[in-house]
Formats: structure tokens, C-alpha cells, sequence
């Protein structure tokens, strides 16, 4: 019910609204985990491999895909482009990932450093394979995935600092980017995120990012989970759902 409610004020913005105005920016999508049958998964964050491949064939017509990272620059948002991002560091990730560097399609691991090598997610030599693959790039996605909003200053701090440390050690290069575990973020979350030494993070709000709106600490992502057949991916990236940024708006 909840869905189709959803749906259902998806079609009247667009059709009342969104259809009649020329946007250009970046749309970035937001993808958890493909395949893998996780118990925790009460929301549907894990798509199956072919429904994946389907929204590939999608976004076969777009020409210009960015790296998360390339949205440190907003001219880039002057002609319209699609980012992939991956959130958590599921091992089936590296299933997509080998799809996508056969398309030579750019795409953004974000980890969740407690998570490695326990079940279901990347261990450290899984990590450092699918980093050195030539259209990935690793951010960090905090040290245990707490709702940020609701810890201590001195708490929020050490997620953001010794995940980006653990995975610079690990990796052997700089990490600039994060997103924020279950779109959770105060103004003293955004603080300590530029303070930790971050240059760009990534938000829950559904929209597209554009020069109007840009906002390198609040980069805005269009989660994909597994009802997204063809149909309400096309709608997704079109912008039917960007409603739903009223809901979040910073």
C-alpha cells in the first residue's frame, strides 16, 4: 500500500510538474547489494544480478558518467550525467563491478570498515582487488554505521576519522569522499565530516544534484532496491521520485 501510494504521487509530480522543466545535473544512484540473500534485509537493498543488468540497458544511451569524486567540480553538473555508487562493501559488489569495467562504466564503493571480512561483506584482500580495478574508486561509509544524528560529537568523530584512516592504511591511497550511514547527518555531522578531512559526502535525498542545489556535503543520491523493475528505474532516473526530497531537504 505504502508503495503504490508512493507511486502513485510519483506520476502526478511529473506529469503536474516535473515533465514541463529542462534539468541538467548529475544523477547519482544509490545500490547496496546484488544477489545475496540477506537476512537483515527487510527493505529490499539486494537486486538481483539480471535486474541490475536491465538498468545497465537503460543507461546505455547515457554518455557521460562521472566517479563520485569528479562532483568536487559542480561545472561538471552543466550537462546531464549518471554516478553509480555502492553502499556498505558487500562482497557480491564485485559481481557489478566486474560488469561495469566491462562497460568501462565508473562506479564508487563506499565502506563500512567494522563490516570487512565479516559475512556477507568484502574481506581485506577482496577490498584491495576490487580498489585496483580501473573504473573504482573506495570512500568511506564510517567505522560501524551508526545513525550519526543521534551520537556524541566526540563519537561521530571517530566513526568518520578511523574509518578514512583504516582504509588510507589498507589501500594505500587518500580517501576524500564519504556518505552518511541511513542519510543521517547533523550541521556539527557536516562539520566534522570537512574537519576530518573529507571533501565531498553523499546524503539520501532523492533528487538530482545541479548547480543550484550543489552542496559537496550533501550530495544527493536516488536509492535503487529491488522492486525497481525497468519500469521505476526509467521513472527514478526521469525524476518521477524526486518528490521525495521535500521530505529530507537540508
Amino acid at each position: 500500500m505504502r508503495g503504490a501510494i508512493k507511486d502513485t504521487l510519483a506520476v502526478l509530480y511529473f506529469n503536474i510538474y516535473r515533465k514541463y522543466i529542462n534539468i541538467k545535473g548529475c544523477r547519482v544512484l544509490l545500490y547496496h547489494a546484488f544477489g545475496t540473500e540477506l537476512q537483515h534485509d527487510n527493505y529490499g537493498i539486494s537486486i538481483d544480478l539480471d535486474t541490475f543488468e536491465s538498468h545497465l540497458k537503460i543507461l546505455k544511451n547515457i554518455s557521460y558518467f562521472l566517479k563520485f569524486s569528479e562532483l568536487i567540480n559542480k561545472e561538471v553538473l552543466n550537462k546531464n550525467s549518471i554516478c553509480l555508487t555502492f553502499d556498505d562493501g558487500y562482497e557480491d559488489n564485485m559481481l557489478a563491478a566486474d560488469i561495469l569495467c566491462e562497460l568501462s562504466i565508473p562506479f564508487t564503493i563506499f565502506i563500512t570498515t567494522d563490516f570487512i571480512g565479516k559475512k556477507y561483506f568484502f574481506t581485506k584482500e577482496q577490498l584491495r582487488r576490487v580498489s585496483e580495478m580501473p573504473f573504482c574508486e573506495i570512500g568511506a561509509h564510517t567505522k560501524s554505521h551508526p545513525i550519526l544524528a543521534n551520537q556524541t560529537i566526540k563519537v561521530q568523530r571517530n566513526e568518520l576519522l578511523f574509518s578514512k584512516n583504516y582504509l588510507e592504511d589498507l589501500l594505500g591511497h587518500r580517501i576524500t569522499s564519504m556518505t552518511y550511514p541511513h542519510g543521517s547527518y547533523t550541521n556539527e555531522t557536516i562539520n566534522l565530516v570537512k574537519e576530518c578531512g573529507y571533501s565531498l559526502s553523499g546524503c539520501s535525498i532523492s533528487d538530482i544534484n545541479t548547480l543550484k542545489n550543489y552542496n559537496p556535503y550533501l550530495i544527493r543520491r536516488t536509492e535503487i532496491i529491488k522492486r525497481d523493475d525497468s519500469n521505476l528505474f526509467n521513472k527514478k532516473i526521469n525524476g518521477y521520485y524526486d518528490y521525495l526530497f521535500i521530505r529530507k531537504y537540508f
